[in-house]
């Protein structure tokens, strides 16, 4: 059975591109067949994609692009155990495809800064996702160490909807893995512990989706 992840945000910046990378890596590393679809016209998860066949000792991951605005159908790549879907910045641009996409999704990431201006602008989707029914968890990406803002902005997040427990690090490090095509935790560097942390809550959740 093949699970179907949407990492979905409003806001720019927010990091849906560094999530999907990172998660379609730990869970490559864990085993899975995983797939990754971008949808964002820059094709930045795509580019990854491209970077990573440098790498023939690293996991395979298939990796599809089609821009938001000509998606009328996402088809699942068959004998995927995960298939990770990343969307641009203006999606209300797309409503029809947006919604399509919510509607296949078994679960949607909401990633965000731990500021205020990026935690306001992603309750609300929470709150339709919340409204909805469909399983869904804010992931706060970027944070900075010893910061105290970060625990007022996961509190006001939890008002909302689920908050995945451990946080990605602000670290130049995931940036240059994400830039050599791999993910965190497939180095030695600086994140790579909170990233496994995330992935252990994700396949958590998705444990209880399929019971």
């Amino acid at each position: 059975m093949t699970t179907r992840l949407l990492v979905l945000s409003p806001k720019g910046g927010s990091g849906k591109s560094t999530i999907c990378r990172n998660i379609a890596a730990i869970a490559a590393e864990d085993g899975l067949a995983v797939g990754v679809l971008d949808t964002d016209d820059q094709g930045t998860l795509a580019k990854w994609g491209g970077t990573r066949q440098r790498h023939p000792d690293l996991p395979v991951i298939s990796v599809h692009f089609c821009p938001l605005s000509q998606l009328d159908e996402v088809e699942t790549p068959e004998g995927l155990g995960l298939f990770i879907i990343d969307t641009p910045t203006a999606i209300e641009a797309y409503p029809a495809q947006v919604k399509a996409l919510i509607e296949s999704a078994d679960l949607v990431l909401v990633p965000t800064q731990p500021t205020a201006d990026d935690v306001g602008s992603v309750m609300p989707i929470m709150s339709m996702l919340q409204n909805s029914r469909k399983p869904s968890a804010f992931i706060v990406n970027r944070v900075k160490p010893r910061v105290l803002e970060v625990e007022a902005a996961r509190r006001e997040l939890g008002a909302v909807g689920p908050v995945v427990a451990a946080s990605l690090p602000d670290s130049v490090e995931i940036q240059r893995a994400m830039m050599d095509g791999k993910g965190i935790t497939e180095t030695a560097g600086k994140g790579q512990a909170e990233m496994r942390a995330i992935w252990r809550e994700i396949a958590r959740m998705i444990e209880r989706l399929h019971g």
